[in-house]
């Protein structure tokens, strides 16, 4: 049986418009209110509402708001011994802390509140057009014979204004309809059957109760597809009409789906609990044996009984990755939202591994609930912080280091013992208009970068790291300018065993690279570039040995190389002409015997750099000198 509702005040309480929809499902309805009789007697009843991912029991009175010539003032029941609609818009109201938190400006609250009624979750707003693919989508969800393992209902709303026309029509501005049913007919007809849930006030154009397309035999076909006989195509002005699927999409432009699978024994819900404060990120992994489709929900929780202005929910984003080889691959999907509710994703998913990364942005700290629906069997983790995530995920080993105010020291060496998967991400309380780099380099000068635009989380870097020793370089900007003072956190992972310095000054940095390379003496010569061209230096080789050369320069002015020559002036190796406070020139022989070094500085448009350092390594002592 269908309860119908007359609205009295369409500025509030839209959700009264959604109640309707429940009395097509009669099995819905029968759940929605707990109490029993002898509650009732005394004007106490139960309804039962989704929220915050399970069902609440709310329990009201049968007090209603009635104007001063005692009728109700919002929604009630076309049949005044009806009242199940005024109760369970008072629940409603309780659960927001108002009835104007029921107002009918608030965007997708009817999706909101057949999410509530149903206990099912809201698929994304299906904004659609007059296509093939479109039609197929709604016809997926709202056929007749569509898959039995779960039901659609949905809401619609209108791209238009109440007019003259749209009056002419039949149809209601600024008003929410249902959608029954979608039929195909013979001679390619498609059709939507919609329902304005006041039941009076029926679109009257093509396909309407008495359009002039309704020949008998499409009659009889109609009525064979929707095979109930209480739901038989009538002439009736009961609220209930078809529309072709062109008229469709031509007056609504808004379809608000909800997937209801609670009831169905062929899915299987997970469900898993966290909570978390301003900008933590947290994670749910689940694994996928056999191709299954999933669908996941987030609902934050909210306080009730408390007026809605304070109940604010926090900005959240989901984003669903692969995990491939340790580290989360493109994104499948995402949704960011600061509704209680969202979808996070409903898609088919191949065998593997996948995280549901869950980041909130200026959040309260709020409790929060993950349910993941699929067809077949898959496992899941517990909400995970990040520390939890990485180790579930295979990575064993974790060193965090602390970077204090000093613009010098943004170097830390990494020594990795065998090859494994390396993760280096940065954490710092920053600007949202700052951006982070970072670097990572082994001997061979092979680099592995990542940068990006950041808030209070720098961009992450994921690599396999062969074993071997490796430079990592971070850098902050804000506005494109090195912050004055800036402290923060890098973390650093692996999945097998590693070394790492502590944050280290550029020089440190390649006294470590050296080291590792055997070339444990270090000669240290001190100069400044004038006007001259050229710096002259004799070496003293007493053991034969290998060398590394750096030039360290407080400023880079003009491009600048090295050169070595023997004692017949032969020159041995050079280095090119390079920009860069840093110069360096790879690794050298030398036998023992007396050579010479030239720094050459070219005179471009700059000044002369100034003072320099410059740094030689080797293997065994000897002697530098001007």
């Amino acid at each position: 049986m269908l309860f119908n509702m007359v609205r009295i005040n369409t500025k509030l309480t839209n959700h009264s418009s959604t109640f309707s929809i429940v009395t097509e499902h009669p099995e819905l309805m029968s759940k929605l209110f707990v109490s029993t009789e002898e509650d009732h007697k005394v004007g106490r009843y139960t309804v039962r509402i989704y929220l915050q991912g399970g069902w609440r029991y709310i329990t009201i009175d049968d007090r209603i708001p009635c104007n001063s010539y005692g009728t109700p003032v919002f929604a009630r029941c076309a049949d005044p011994d009806e009242i199940w609609v005024m109760l369970l818009e008072k629940a409603f109201a309780k659960v927001g802390g108002s009835y104007i938190s029921l107002w009918a400006g608030n965007k997708g609250s009817e999706g909101s509140a057949l999410e509530k009624i149903t206990g099912g979750f809201g698929l994304r707003t299906f904004e659609h057009k007059n296509t093939e693919e479109c039609w197929k989508k709604l016809h997926s969800m709202f056929a007749n014979d569509t898959d039995t393992s779960s039901s659609h209902v949905a809401t619609l709303s209108g791209k238009f204004q109440e007019s003259q026309a749209t009056k002419n029509l039949g149809l209601v501005g600024n008003h929410a309809y249902s959608v029954i049913r979608t039929v195909e007919l013979s001679g390619g007809h498609k059709l939507v059957q919609c329902r304005n849930p006041w039941g009076m006030h029926e679109w009257s154009g093509r396909w309407g109760d008495k359009s002039k397309e309704w020949t008998p035999d499409l009659l009889r076909e109609v009525n064979q597809i929707i095979g109930k006989e209480s739901e038989l195509h009538k002439t009736a002005d009961d609220g209930t009409f078809f529309m072709c699927f062109e008229d469709f999409c031509k007056y609504w432009n808004t379809l608000w789906p909800v997937r209801i699978i609670d009831k169905e024994k062929c899915w299987s819900k997970k469900q898993v609990h966290g909570k978390w404060s301003n900008d933590e990120v947290r994670y749910v992994i689940f694994d996928v044996s056999q191709e299954t489709e999933v669908a996941i929900t987030l609902n934050q929780s909210q306080h009730l009984y408390t007026f809605i202005d304070n109940a604010e929910p926090g900005q959240v984003s989901c984003r669903v990755h692969p995990i491939v080889n340790y580290k989360l691959e493109q994104e499948l999907a995402s949704d960011y939202s600061n509704s209680m509710h969202l979808l996070v994703n409903d898609r088919v998913y191949k065998p593997g591994k996948y995280a549901v990364v869950i980041k909130s942005a200026k959040a309260p700290h709020r409790a929060f609930a993950v349910t993941l629906y699929s067809k077949k069997e898959i496992q899941t983790s517990q909400v995970l912080g990040e520390e939890d995530y990485f180790v579930a995920i295979g990575y064993n080993c974790f060193e965090q280091r602390t970077r204090n105010p000093n613009k010098e020291k943004r170097f830390l060496a990494l020594n990795v013992l065998q090859t494994c998967q390396i993760s280096i991400s940065i954490k710092c309380d920053m600007l949202k208009d700052s951006y982070g780099y970072i670097s990572c380099n082994n001997l061979d000068n092979k680099q592995f970068d990542k940068s990006g635009s950041c808030g209070y989380d720098l961009p992450k870097l994921d690599e396999t790291l062969e074993k071997g020793f490796y430079q990592v370089k971070l850098d902050t900007f804000i506005n494109n300018k090195p912050p004055p003072v800036l402290q923060y956190d890098a973390t650093v992972r692996g999945t097998s065993r590693f070394e790492l310095s502590e944050f280290i000054t550029e020089e440190e940095m390649q006294d470590a690279n050296y080291k590792y390379l055997g070339h444990v003496v270090k000669t240290v010569q001190a100069g400044t570039f004038g006007s001259a061209e050229k710096l002259e230096f004799k070496v003293n080789v007493p053991t034969a040995t290998s060398i590394y050369l750096s030039l360290n320069r407080n400023k880079a002015a003009n491009p600048a190389c090295f050169s070595i020559y023997d004692v017949s002036e032969k020159e041995i190796k050079a280095s090119p002409y390079t920009w860069g406070e840093v110069i360096t020139m790879e690794k050298t022989d030398l036998k023992p015997g007396n050579y010479k070094l030239v720094v050459f500085e070219a005179k471009d448009k700059g000044a002369p750099s100034g003072a320099f350092k410059m740094l030689c390594y080797s293997q065994h002592a000897l002697t530098i000198s001007k």
